[in-house]
């Protein structure tokens, strides 16, 4: 039990003493004793009218409190402003200095006087400031560098006596020094970037820049031209109706550059898969920039940005940390990053978001989020990277930009700068293998993986298979080429320092905590003694410090020149040797590290931020995804086991595992992973986040379901709603159980269906002739997934596809009549929507409810939304165009004549129905009519089609 007495408050306090005081008395005690009475009544009165306390006067020091840490310092500069001007009159061996320290903490209080580390630090201080100076801890430093118009240089961090933790000092530059402070700091500035240039230097000379991708969003507000002007303008296409519904305007935008990106936004988070060249490209842009007066680029890992630090404290032990820590050395410039930011100067990269340790991670996350809000408001820049699947909700609606895989261009300059006299044959060698697989085409257009390819192939002249044989292979050229440069005495078997590093690489990832980038010691601690290769032989001597130094001369791992800290060199080589330890785990032991939250009541609440139109983030990542991919890829032949234990446990991940050996799986695993995919996205207690990863899946794997028909009996149903409502007869009809996919629509294009006039009417013809090869928005990623609704597309070609699928088939394949979508969508009873009459924001894609997608989803991921007959998707997720013309009367007259060849031709508007995920539940009934211009297009409409026997 605390003593009752005693009483704990936070304090500033102020402590004071002479510089030389000894000297002072030996030489004249009376005059010292004079001098000093006079110059403490000096120094209490500004205790006293900077609202503090004098607490003691031992001696020659004196020791004040104060309950604002601002007065406090305040005070220190008053005191030593009026000490100097006294101390001008006095001859030279009469001055009397003080020094001055200053500490935030926290306190005891016993009879008025105060007692604890608090005033033992701020003695301490005191004892390192200059004589006539001021020195501050960090705490004080903290509080007062952006309320205080004054100037400070960063001492470093100091051992306190009986203090655990080294305390940072900073002293307060007087103004006289300020201008020369200026001027070191130029100085400094440049030194800096010199060093910045030095450490990319290598890479910028060999770098090809990266293209990207992002989103612009415009509002109604932001477009001048009037609304008659926009309506005749492009002939009044669909894209403004929607947009003035929607209000707002979403395009995709190709940069052809990331430099492009930083020009353009201040404040971008870089997207990308692993090897992309995400960080890379942030060293690339510090080089450019590094030569800019007006910026000073900042690369920081976000790795080291550990549990339980401070910001601050991060941006400081990487702006100012030593150098042989890894760190930039720039201690004086870190000290005045305050000032930095007020002055808009920094320009600060933060690399590897999914390095960061997760212990504490959305603290720090929500931190860097608001410090970036407020310096971007000063004038600052700011990138962030991460990899695309381990991004999640913590920084929605900042300026996204997706790395884009390489084109042929840049991979034929990649191979020219890496193999300068043997490009040629490496080149031709993967134009002949591109054509083999999905996989080898994206593995090639990914530069950490296309650099692993090129060393194989001067080594091998093969280029490997998937992933993980690729990574194997690249593995054991490191470490045949540091066993040559490695004394015979020195060197330990392959085997036995791949299994060493396996174990550290799980350990590393089971710890997520730590992040990638741990201490030695902490390495050391969690590395084996000895490894057991074969179970039939005695265990092998593994001594971790030989193996990180082995490993280290393999370039397999990083270590600063003080060997503090170890990272693997790259993130997917630590996750491959983590792989081969998930190889020896039992299933059981990997079940919770492979599981997601699954259904919605498991789900994390994504809340959309304010004028956000991103899709909904996945489902939060186990940081074991690509470690399992490559841990199923360096199974054995036709070795499945893995896969069908992670298909238990995590579908999705399953799935992604299988896009990667689809060459080696059997039919019987393809078959039960796609099976299961079918039926998590059949599942409405699933979350839709899940169901959309689901969903992409299966279209990356082949969707089974594209294609699927529903037949529609003959007999009547109630059409219309309101007064218009009537009774209709149809005869039997087969329509599509989905809009049709990319997929389905890409047979067309391969066709040759945009330049064979025959499938097209006149009107459309001559439209398609002037303006279109594909549909809009074919290769805008939002959109253009396999399974995803094809959309951009006008009436015109709409029909043409049905007329190429007529003739490829054999059988009449049309758009369905109004009354056919109707009677399909609602059943015959009347309903208001496909589901019953009242609207449901769960059972449907639209601009409703608190989980909107902001883009088409994958066909048939609203189980609860399909239609009395079956069909999936008829409210919501795309508009879909009807053969009828618009205005065709109510009662509605069934007949034969909508897809006769008169019929089809001219420019009459033409019906849409179903709504999109752009509209709300108004635009999603099913006898909501809709009209457009059949030459119009539509990044939210579609079609389904009509089978006639």
């Amino acid at each position: 039990m605390a003593d009752e007495g005693f009483k704990r408050k936070l304090s500033a306090i102020l402590s004071a003493d002479v510089k030389g005081y000894s000297r002072l008395m030996d030489d004249d005690e009376e005059a010292t004793v004079r001098t000093l009475t006079t110059y403490r009544t000096a120094i209490s009165e500004f205790v006293q009218q900077f609202r503090g306390r004098v607490i003691d006067t031992p001696g020659d020091n004196i020791l004040t409190e104060f309950p604002s840490v601002v007065d406090a310092v305040n005070c220190a500069v008053e005191i030593q402003r009026e000490l100097a001007e006294r101390n001008a009159d006095l001859p030279d061996n009469r001055k009397m200095v003080f020094r001055i320290g200053i500490n935030l903490g926290d306190v005891i209080e016993e009879d008025g006087r105060i007692y604890g580390d608090g005033v033992n630090i701020a003695a301490h201080i005191e004892t390192l400031a200059d004589p006539g100076g001021i020195s501050i801890s960090n705490a004080v430093y903290n509080q007062v560098h952006n309320k205080l118009q004054l100037r400070y240089k960063n001492q470093g961090a100091r051992q306190v006596k009986n203090i655990v933790r080294p305390v940072r000092i900073y002293k307060v530059l007087p103004s006289c020094e300020s201008a020369d402070a200026v001027s070191e700091l130029f100085d400094l500035e440049h030194e800096y970037r010199q060093r910045l240039k030095a450490r990319y230097d290598e890479e910028a000379r060999y770098y090809v820049p990266l293209s990207g991708e992002t989103t612009e969003i415009s509002s109604c507000q932001t477009v001048k031209a009037t609304r008659s002007e926009r309506r005749r303008r492009h002939r009044a296409k669909f894209e403004y109706h929607e947009w003035i519904a929607s209000g707002q305007d979403i395009k995709k935008v190709k940069l052809e550059s990331l430099k492009e990106a930083v020009e353009k936004y201040p404040c971008i988070i870089v997207l990308g898969d692993p090897g992309c060249g995400k960080t890379t490209a942030l060293e690339n842009l510090a080089y450019q920039f590094s030569d800019r007066p007006e910026t000073l680029p900042l690369p920081l890992h976000l790795s080291e940005f550990e549990y339980g630090m401070s910001l601050h404290d991060f941006i400081l032990q990487g702006w100012g940390g030593d150098i042989d820590a890894g760190h930039w050395g720039a201690i004086d410039l870190a000290a005045n990053v305050q000032e930095y930011l007020n002055a808009g100067k920094l320009f600060f990269m933060f690399d590897a978001l999914n390095e960061m340790p997760t212990e504490g991670y959305r603290e720090r996350c929500s931190a860097l989020r608001r410090f970036m809000e407020k310096g971007v408001a000063q004038g600052n820049r700011f990138l962030m990277t991460c990899r695309l699947l381990d991004y999640g909700d913590e920084f929605s609606g900042l300026q996204r930009v997706e790395v884009q895989p390489l084109s042929g261009d840049q991979i034929r300059r990649f191979l020219q700068n890496e193999l300068p006299d043997d490009w040629e044959g490496l080149w031709r060698a993967l134009i002949r293998a591109e054509n083999s697989s999905p996989q080898f085409l994206e593995m090639v257009r990914n530069p950490y993986l296309l650099t692993i390819m090129i060393d194989i192939y001067h080594e091998d002249s093969i280029l490997g298979g998937n992933r993980a044989e690729l990574m194997r292979r690249f593995i054991q050229i490191l470490l045949d080429w540091a066993k040559t440069k490695c004394p015979p005495d020195q060197w330990l078997d392959a085997d036995i320092q791949s299994e060493a590093l396996s174990i550290m690489a799980f350990e590393m990832q089971a710890r997520s905590g730590f992040g990638t980038r741990v201490k030695t010691e902490q390495i050391k601690s969690i590395m084996p003694r000895q490894v057991q290769l074969d179970p039939k032989w005695p265990p092998q001597p593994s001594p971790p410090s030989q193996i990180l130094r082995l490993a280290a001369k393999a370039k397999i791992i990083e270590m600063p020149v003080d060997n503090s800290t170890v990272r693997f060199s790259h993130q997917l080589i630590q996750e491959y040797f983590a792989a081969h330890q998930v190889l020896k785990k039992s299933p059981a032991n990997m079940a919770d590290l492979w599981r997601w939250p699954w259904y919605e009541t498991e789900m994390p609440l994504w809340l959309r931020p304010e004028n956000n139109y991103e899709p909904p983030p996945p489902p939060p990542p186990t940081g074991w995804e690509e470690t399992t991919i490559l841990a199923v890829g360096s199974a054995l032949e036709n070795d499945n086991q893995l896969l069908r234990s992670v298909l238990e446990i995590n579908p999705i991940l399953a799935g992604r595992c299988l896009l990667q050996i689809q060459d080696r799986c059997n039919p019987t695993d393809r078959k039960a992973v796609i099976d299961r995919l079918l039926r998590t996205i059949s599942d409405p207690e699933v979350a839709l986040r899940v169901r959309i990863s689901a969903g992409e899946l299966l279209g990356s794997l082949g969707d089974p379901r594209i294609g699927e028909m529903i037949v529609i009996p003959a007999g009547k149903f109630l059409m219309g709603e309101g007064r218009e409502q009537h009774l209709l007869y149809l005869s039997e009809y087969k329509i599509g159980k989905y809009p049709v996919t990319n997929a389905e629509y890409k047979l067309f294009l391969a066709a040759d269906g945009y330049k064979n006039k025959s499938y097209w009417t006149e009107a459309g013809w001559q439209e398609i002739c002037i303006k279109q090869d594909k549909p809009r928005l074919w290769h805008d990623d939002r959109y253009n997934k396999p399974n995803q609704p094809v959309i951009g597309l006008s009436w015109y070609a709409c029909v043409a596809y049905c007329r190429w699928l007529s003739r490829e088939t054999g059988r009449l394949i049309r758009l369905p009549t109004e009354a056919e979508w109707e009677k399909a969508a609602r059943g015959i009873d009347g309903r208001t929507y496909p589901w019953g009459d009242e609207f449901e924001a769960v059972r449907l894609n639209a601009r409703e409810g608190n989980q909107k997608v902001c883009t088409t989803t994958p066909i048939g991921i609203y189980q609860s939304g399909k239609s009395p007959f079956g069909l999936f998707d008829c409210s919501g997720n795309v508009w879909e165009w009807c053969a009828t013309r618009w205005k065709k009367p109510y009662p509605y007259l069934a007949d034969k004549k909508e897809w006769d060849s008169e019929y089809l031709e001219g420019q009459n508007l033409r019906v849409l129905r179903g709504g999109s995920w752009n509209y709300k539940a108004e635009a999603t009934r099913c006898a909501n009519r809709f009209k457009f211009q059949p030459y119009g297009w539509t990044e939210r409409g579609g079609f389904r089609f009509v089978v006639q026997d």
